[in-house]
């Protein structure tokens, strides 16, 4: 398995046309400058022969330990496109994280989707990084070759929102009726009902055993990025019933815990707070147009299925750690009065 992981990253960096000079190449990934911020890309292997490839795009660092951290991050990860903002508080940094499962037989598909998800991620990053540092704390977690030093002219990719997606972005999205009515034929333990027509649908994720309710896939192919124009807005809301007191902090533990996950689910997108409560704790994905491909509504669809049920068991587990640790902190507060 080692080989097939070590080809596929080959295949990755030759395919991001990445300049050698301008890299490092290690165990099963590599990491390499476009500007001044670092991409890390690496691959393991799962059980059934899946490549689940992680990217991560350093941001900020001297993050400062505030509490409110988490909540900031979950309303800005709310415009998020492919990637999340996730915080390490132990290193006091915020980076850019997705992930997505590649097994052999859909590499064709899956590899060019995360390709654009790896590119996009570069290019916010150096955008968005003085931004972020004036709301989130800290500075941009400027870094430079081992050997080499500061890149002296930052490469391409950096741009590539600008001349590459913003323009497609102009136009209608190529996420039509066609794309959304496949949603329909999932499996039908998928879906515990389906609402909504054309290019707009609800999909209500069938309930699980211990479940406090029903969480909700909606697609939209009419939805806009304030970014990047047109495509497709996905998000998956966990079950309103649970208790809105969670939300803030789950999203940032969400996002976190998605980083250990080893599943066949693509972790493209953010865990953000939705203000309205009928929607609450959300993973939302926008798939620019140029991601565009016959079948990837489903191929998305499906991960929302398996994120919906784990992330569920995980916020209700929290919750329960949560309220045993206020129950026992009250019995000794009552013992020693």
């Amino acid at each position: 398995m080692d080989d097939v992981r070590d080809e596929l990253v080959r295949s990755l960096f030759t395919a991001m046309e990445i300049d050698e000079g301008w890299s490092v190449r290690e165990p099963g990934g590599f990491s390499w400058w476009s500007d001044r911020l670092a991409q890390r890309v690496s691959a393991q292997a799962l059980d059934d022969g899946t490549m689940l490839v992680h990217a991560a795009t350093d941001v900020l660092r001297d993050v400062p330990r505030d509490p409110e951290i988490g909540a900031r991050l979950g309303a800005l990860n709310r415009f998020a496109t492919l990637s999340a903002l996730v915080h390490h508080p132990d290193e006091g940094r915020v980076r850019y994280h997705c992930a997505v499962a590649i097994h052999p037989e859909t590499a064709p598909s899956t590899k060019p989707l995360l390709l654009t998800a790896m590119s996009i991620q570069v290019a916010d990053a150096h955008v968005k990084a003085e931004v972020l540092a004036s709301l989130l704390g800290g500075t941009p977690d400027v870094t430079e070759h081992p050997h080499r030093g500061p890149r002296p002219e930052p490469d391409d990719m950096i741009d590539v929102i600008e001349h590459g997606h913003v323009p497609l972005g102009r136009e209608r999205s190529p996420f039509t009726a066609d794309d959304f009515a496949a949603l329909r034929e999932l499996e039908a333990n998928a879906w515990a009902a389906v609402e909504g027509q054309g290019t707009e649908m609800t999909c209500l994720v069938s309930a699980a055993p211990g479940w406090p309710g029903i969480a909700r896939f909606f697609a939209s192919g009419s939805s806009r990025h304030p970014q990047l124009g047109s495509g497709a807005l996905l998000r998956v809301s966990l079950p309103p019933e649970m208790h809105p007191d969670v939300h803030k902090v789950a999203a940032s533990a969400l996002n976190t815990a998605e980083l250990a996950r080893t599943s066949a689910a693509h972790c493209l997108g953010a865990w953000c707070t939705d203000p309205r409560p009928e929607l609450g704790l959300t993973y939302v994905t926008f798939l620019p147009a140029a991601t565009h491909r016959r079948g990837l509504l489903v191929e998305m669809a499906r991960s929302a299925v398996i994120r919906a049920r784990w992330a569920t068991k995980f916020v209700r587990r929290t919750q329960k750690m949560t309220t045993r640790g206020a129950a026992a902190a009250s019995g000794e507060a009552k013992a020693g009065a």
